[in-house]
């Protein structure tokens, strides 16, 4: 019979605990909980606490501020419109080993957010932005006479689809040239971007191994 070791029942209990923390925060806020404790928590615990608040709709400016960290990798902030720019605005500083940002969905995500995080989170691996109509080629631009933003440099992953005012010259000037290692992109719905002669440099000319053109043409 297998058995196993205390340590394999950690997880579990672990998670137990961050959903009970997050019901608590839903029902009573900094009433019942120290927010400037939730920084403590093991990275793990905390990237699975925004989970849960984010699918509850219950992430809010009183504590996001607290929950980004030097440590944190993973940021899925799907779908939470609620949240204020400013707030959204310390991202890259806050977090700079962030590896995954996920903001698909996020109105009021600007340019200036996400140049932020691409300068200061050199690990990043997997952007995505899809429904940000704010976001234009100007997110991705690199200061004058300066090198492609670190951010980029490491990118593996991109959804930019729905991004209406990303233009053709500015993905394949500022984003396939910035971003050597990306092999998965969506520019899904972004019909004034994607002409023939585009698709084509996509398909055939950066490597790419998943390429969504859904609705582009």
């Amino acid at each position: 019979m297998q058995t196993h070791s205390p340590h394999d029942r950690v997880p579990s209990l672990v998670l137990c605990c961050v959903q009970k923390l997050a019901q608590t925060l839903v029902k009573y806020g900094p009433k019942k909980v120290r927010l400037a404790q939730l920084s403590l928590l093991p990275r793990c615990a905390l990237e699975d606490l925004l989970d849960i608040l984010v699918a509850r709709n219950a992430l809010n400016d009183n504590v996001l501020p607290h929950v980004l960290t030097r440590q944190t990798q993973r940021l899925c902030l799907e779908g939470s419109s609620q949240l204020r720019r400013c707030l959204l605005n310390t991202i890259g500083r806050s977090c700079p080993n962030l590896r995954v940002l996920d903001v698909r969905g996020c109105q009021q995500v600007d340019n200036r957010i996400v140049r932020d995080v691409l300068q200061h989170c050199e690990l990043l691996i997997c952007l995505r932005l899809e429904g940000c109509p704010r976001i234009s080629d100007t997110a991705f631009a690199p200061a004058l006479w300066k090198p492609p933003l670190a951010g980029l440099l490491g990118l593996e992953e991109l959804s930019i689809g729905k991004c209406g005012q990303v233009t053709a010259e500015g993905l394949l000037g500022y984003v396939m040239k910035g971003a050597p290692m990306l092999r998965t992109l969506d520019v899904a719905c972004c019909r004034l971007m994607i002409t023939d002669e585009v698709a084509g440099e996509l398909l055939f000319n950066f490597g790419l191994c998943s390429l969504d053109l859904s609705f582009s043409q």
